[in-house]
Formats: C-alpha cells, sequence, structure tokens
C-alpha cells in the first residue's frame, strides 16, 4: 500500500502531461481530464498506457487487451479482459470496482484495515475477499494461492509490499494518485471499466459526474484567500497551483494561498512565512484524523501552535477540515469529485449552497 503516514500529500500530486503518442494505424483515444494513462486503438486490439511520476516520458507500464498488439512493441503484459480476479494492493482501487459493480473480481487486497467501501468492507468481513498482508509485508503464498489474473499496484513505494514472484500474476501500475486534476482522478473509473469489460457503463459514470462537477464550478476566483495543508515531520505542505486541491479551491471560487508554484510536487512552507503570508488567510483548511466527538477543533488546525492560532484567521474566518476518520477521503473521495467541489462552495459562498449537507469538507467551529 502506499505510505499512509503521509496520506494527505496524496491529494496534491500532479504530473506533466507530456505530448501525445501515435503509432502507424493506431488511434491514441485520450481521456478528457486524466493525463496518467491513455489508450490506443486500432480495429479490435487494444493498448493501454500508464505513465509514472515523469508525466509521458515516463511509462510504468503498457497493457494489450486480448491479444498481442502487432505494430507496436511488446507490451509488459496481455491482459485476458474481462478480468475476473485481481488481488490490489491499493485500496483506492476498490471504490472504482464497487461503482462498476465488480467487487466480485476482487481476490485479495493489502491494507484491508484501511477500506470504507461498504460492500467491500461487507466482502472482507465475509471472507470472500482474502487480506494479502500491509505494510509489514505482502503474503506472496497467499497471492499466489489466489490465483489472480492481475495484480493491481501503482509505480511508487514498492519496497513498502513486495510485489509477486515474476510469471505468478501480471502487475498492472494505476497511477490515479498522479492526476492534478479531480475530474482526472474520477476518470480512471474508464481504465477500470476496460478491464472489468463494462466500458459503457464507466463512461456513463463519469459522463453525469462530469456534468455534476461543472455544474457546481463558481467561475470566478475572486472569492475568499484560503490556506489549506497539510503538516508531515514539523513541516506544513501546501498543494503546488497545479495539484488537485488548488484545482478544487479556484473552481470553488477561492484563492489558494502559496499556489503560485507550478511544479507537480507539494510545497513547503516553514511557519515564519506561514506565520507572514497565513495573515492574509480568509479561510482556513487542513487534512486530519480526528476520532470521536466533537471532532476537529481549531486547535488541531493550528497543530495546537499558539502562534498560528493568534492568527486573524483563528478568530473571524472559516475553518474547515477534511476528516479521515470520518470520510473515506482515499477512496469513495476520487470518485465523487462533484462532491468535494460542492462541500468547498457551501463553504465559501454559503449563498450558494442550497439543502446540500457537507461530505469531505466540513466546517469547524471556532
Amino acid at each position: 500500500m502506499r505510505c499512509f503516514a503521509g496520506l494527505g500529500l496524496l491529494l496534491f500530486i500532479g504530473c506533466d502531461p507530456g505530448p501525445p503518442r501515435t503509432t502507424g494505424q493506431w488511434t491514441e483515444e485520450a481521456p478528457v481530464h486524466a493525463e496518467a494513462f491513455t489508450v490506443l486503438r486500432r480495429n479490435d486490439q487494444r493498448r493501454i498506457i500508464v505513465f509514472g511520476p515523469g508525466g509521458r516520458s515516463d511509462t510504468a507500464g503498457t497493457y494489450d487487451l486480448g491479444e498481442a498488439a502487432k505494430g507496436l512493441p511488446a507490451a509488459d503484459a496481455v491482459l485476458e479482459v474481462p478480468l475476473a480476479r485481481m488481488v490490489l494492493l491499493s485500496t483506492t482501487h476498490a471504490s472504482y470496482l464497487a461503482d462498476l459493480g465488480q467487487v466480485a473480481t476482487i481476490a485479495g487486497m493489502a491494507e484491508v484495515e484501511r477500506v470504507r467501501e461498504p460492500e467491500v468492507r461487507a466482502a472482507l468481513d465475509a471472507g470472500s475477499i482474502r487480506n494479502v498482508g500491509g505494510e509489514a509485508g505482502m503474503d506472496r503464498e497467499l497471492v499466489v494461492s489466489l490465483a489472480p489474473e492481475a495484480v493491481l499496484a501503482y509505480p511508487f513505494g514498492r519496497e513498502a509490499l513486495a510485489l509477486p514472484p515474476d510469471g505468478a500474476a501480471p502487475v498492472v501500475q494505476v497511477a490515479e494518485y498522479l492526476e492534478h486534476h479531480p475530474l482526472g482522478r474520477a476518470e480512471w473509473l474508464r481504465f477500470f471499466g476496460l478491464l472489468t469489460g463494462t466500458e459503457e457503463l464507466a463512461d456513463s459514470l463519469f459522463r453525469r459526474t462530469e456534468a455534476r462537477y461543472e455544474r457546481q464550478v463558481v467561475g470566478s476566483n475572486d472569492g475568499p484567500s484560503v490556506f489549506f495543508g497539510s503538516a508531515w515531520q514539523g513541516t506544513w505542505w501546501v498543494p503546488s497551483g497545479r495539484s488537485h486541491m488548488a484545482t478544487l479551491l479556484r473552481d470553488a471560487g477561492a484563492r489558494p494561498l502559496f499556489a503560485d508554484s507550478t511544479g507537480a510536487d507539494n510545497v513547503a512552507v516553514d511557519l515564519e512565512r506561514l506565520l507572514v503570508e497565513g495573515r492574509d488567510a480568509d479561510a482556513w483548511g487542513m487534512v486530519v484524523e480526528v476520532h470521536g466527538q466533537p471532532g476537529p477543533t481549531p486547535s488541531d488546525l493550528a497543530l495546537h501552535d499558539t502562534r498560528l492560532l493568534a492568527l486573524p484567521v483563528f478568530t473571524k474566518g472559516v475553518l474547515f477540515a477534511a476528516n479521515s476518520a470520518t470520510s473515506d477521503l482515499f477512496g469513495r473521495a476520487l470518485l465523487e469529485p462533484d462532491v468535494q467541489l460542492q462541500d468547498l462552495v457551501c463553504l465559501f459562498h454559503p449563498e450558494r449552497c442550497g439543502a446540500h449537507q457537507p461530505v469531505y469538507f466540513r466546517k469547524v467551529a471556532q
């Protein structure tokens, strides 16, 4: 599984798409918003290309569907689709399969204690999905015994969970976490549709999400100045201007602080700079994991630092939190960018909220 100690940081990562690829008579059917995968087609032949953190100059995996693609270099694997048995090394993949009615294809999963998707959780509890391990290591013998047709992994952090033995099953890299646009993450539903033979359903579901999201976009970013960050090992990190979170904030009609960076990585902000520029914040938000009642407090959002609590925003601004203890931020939320956006619109423009009840971003009482 991914490095969950820094889960909040996964909200912010992006990548550079680079130029499109076409080869001979092959046609690229690129996703609309997603940039970390694409599809090549020629007649009945199909190839999926997954890109790594380096963008299109960094191919993480190539997968031919049904038969080897003639006229192209050899792929990493030929997948006999639709796949009927898979092992997932990331819990984020489970929500995509659940939306497509494909939970029965999950034979095993890693890091199962993090699973929040109800149908998948029920299958784990019933024993129809097996626990193949966690940060301490993967049960390679169990993975082999499950006879998966593919193991779904991700192109980073492989030291946390050793991959199965060569030849045990094709390893398919999934890089939805690299998308910097919220709809890009949701569009990976089409990737899973290709693997499971549910392309039409995946397209229909994504189009509905896309339409709902676009209806919510405020269309103006002259709204409140917003700080949103995450702290890790004593350092504050904020999303770059190209990130998933910065895009959400701008689409919600807000002006994210520290968004002048155009890089793909999160931006480290030292306390001194945060104290200076934080004085201009009209709203302050953070990824937290707070269990029990009453939930996150202003002190939690400042990491109990009295210097930050003295900033004006903590007494007269809008405080909000994305609490992973109560919301499935790293599963279901990937498929619901429209809901995330509506949560933020309600925080910054309550006159546009209507009857919407917050799901992922909730106001923190002062």
